[in-house]
């Protein structure tokens, strides 16, 4: 048992030390840590390892460069864990996971199936070459699709309606429900998509503030 246990800590240790991409900059306080390793010393380098988690606070946001050229912009009071990275054709796709907060990915490569699935508490989505950003609480999570498409999905089993979001559309999904159908945003509002929404203070639902009307709108009011 103690071998197989120091095996394990072993791969485990390998593992946080394998390079898959790194943090170009930040701002503000960035919580910086990796699932497969307790020491110090992972959190202290801009490197990043399978399994990093990333936290930022409030008024704090992150840059990162993935080798298989997916970067990733980390808005402030957001939680990711990026737990793999797709190098070559036949690898698994890359794998982010947002716990909450919102984030925007851009695609760059040339990888012709899906190359990047990111998980929320409520969805998942799954995109090839693609521009996207996402904003997740606990309860709900909005996709916003800029360039390319995304499928999207519930994560849980026994909803099977998924939607291919285009681009310049928005989808809204919220916990055990399917994804309500895609909607065009107005071109004048796609610029500032992520910078509209925002996050409960429970972290459980998605809100979206309308420039036109000055209001902030419930999506899921209307979800079909």
């Amino acid at each position: 048992m103690k071998a197989i246990f120091a095996l394990l800590t072993a791969l485990s240790i390998i593992n946080s030390e394998v390079s898959i991409g790194k943090i170009l900059q930040t701002k503000g306080y960035i919580k910086k840590t990796n699932i497969n390793c307790q020491e110090k010393s992972c959190s202290k380098t801009q490197t990043i390892s399978p399994g990093e988690r990333i936290i930022t606070s409030k008024d704090s946001a992150a840059q990162i460069l993935l080798n298989d050229g997916t970067a990733i912009v980390i808005f402030e009071k957001s939680d990711i864990i990026i737990s793999r990275i797709k190098l070559r054709e036949r690898d698994n796709p890359t794998e982010i996971y947002i716990e909450r907060g919102k984030i925007k990915v851009i695609q760059n490569n040339s990888f012709t199936e899906a190359s990047l699935i990111i998980k929320t508490p409520v969805a998942v989505i799954k995109s090839v070459k693609s521009e996207i950003s996402i904003a997740t609480g606990a309860c709900e999570s909005a996709v916003f699709v800029y360039t390319g498409e995304a499928g999207v999905a519930s994560n849980f089993p026994s909803v099977d309606r998924a939607y291919i979001v285009k681009a310049g559309y928005e989808t809204f999904i919220k916990k055990e429900n399917p994804p309500s159908r895609p909607v065009e945003v107005k071109k004048l509002l796609q610029g500032s998509w992520i910078g509209r929404t925002v996050i409960s203070q429970d972290n459980c639902r998605v809100k979206i503030y309308n420039r036109e009307t000055s209001i902030v709108d419930w999506p899921f009011i209307h979800n079909d």
